[in-house]
């Protein structure tokens, strides 16, 4: 099961699709799916977020993500 939550995330969940890499079912296949990500959702507010100050040692989230989108746009919108 895949979210996908941004335009830019769209864009590479088609090319990957496209590609061939996963196979894509419709969820009305997978009745229990819908009800596992509910559950998976509720569970994931009570966890700690990773740009929470606490979570800081654990996710490296924001380093991560800034290097990601230096890569992006020295890469131009066309690349991954």
């Amino acid at each position: 099961m895949c979210v996908v939550r941004t335009k830019y995330g769209q864009d590479v969940w088609r090319r990957v699709v496209e590609a061939g890499v996963v196979e894509t079912r419709e969820p009305s296949e997978e009745p229990g799916a819908l009800k596992v990500l509910d559950r998976l959702a509720k569970k994931q507010r009570h966890r700690v977020g990773p740009f929470e100050p606490q979570a800081a040692g654990r996710w490296p989230v924001r380093e991560v993500l800034e290097r990601v989108r230096r890569e992006y746009l020295e890469a131009g919108s066309g690349g991954v």
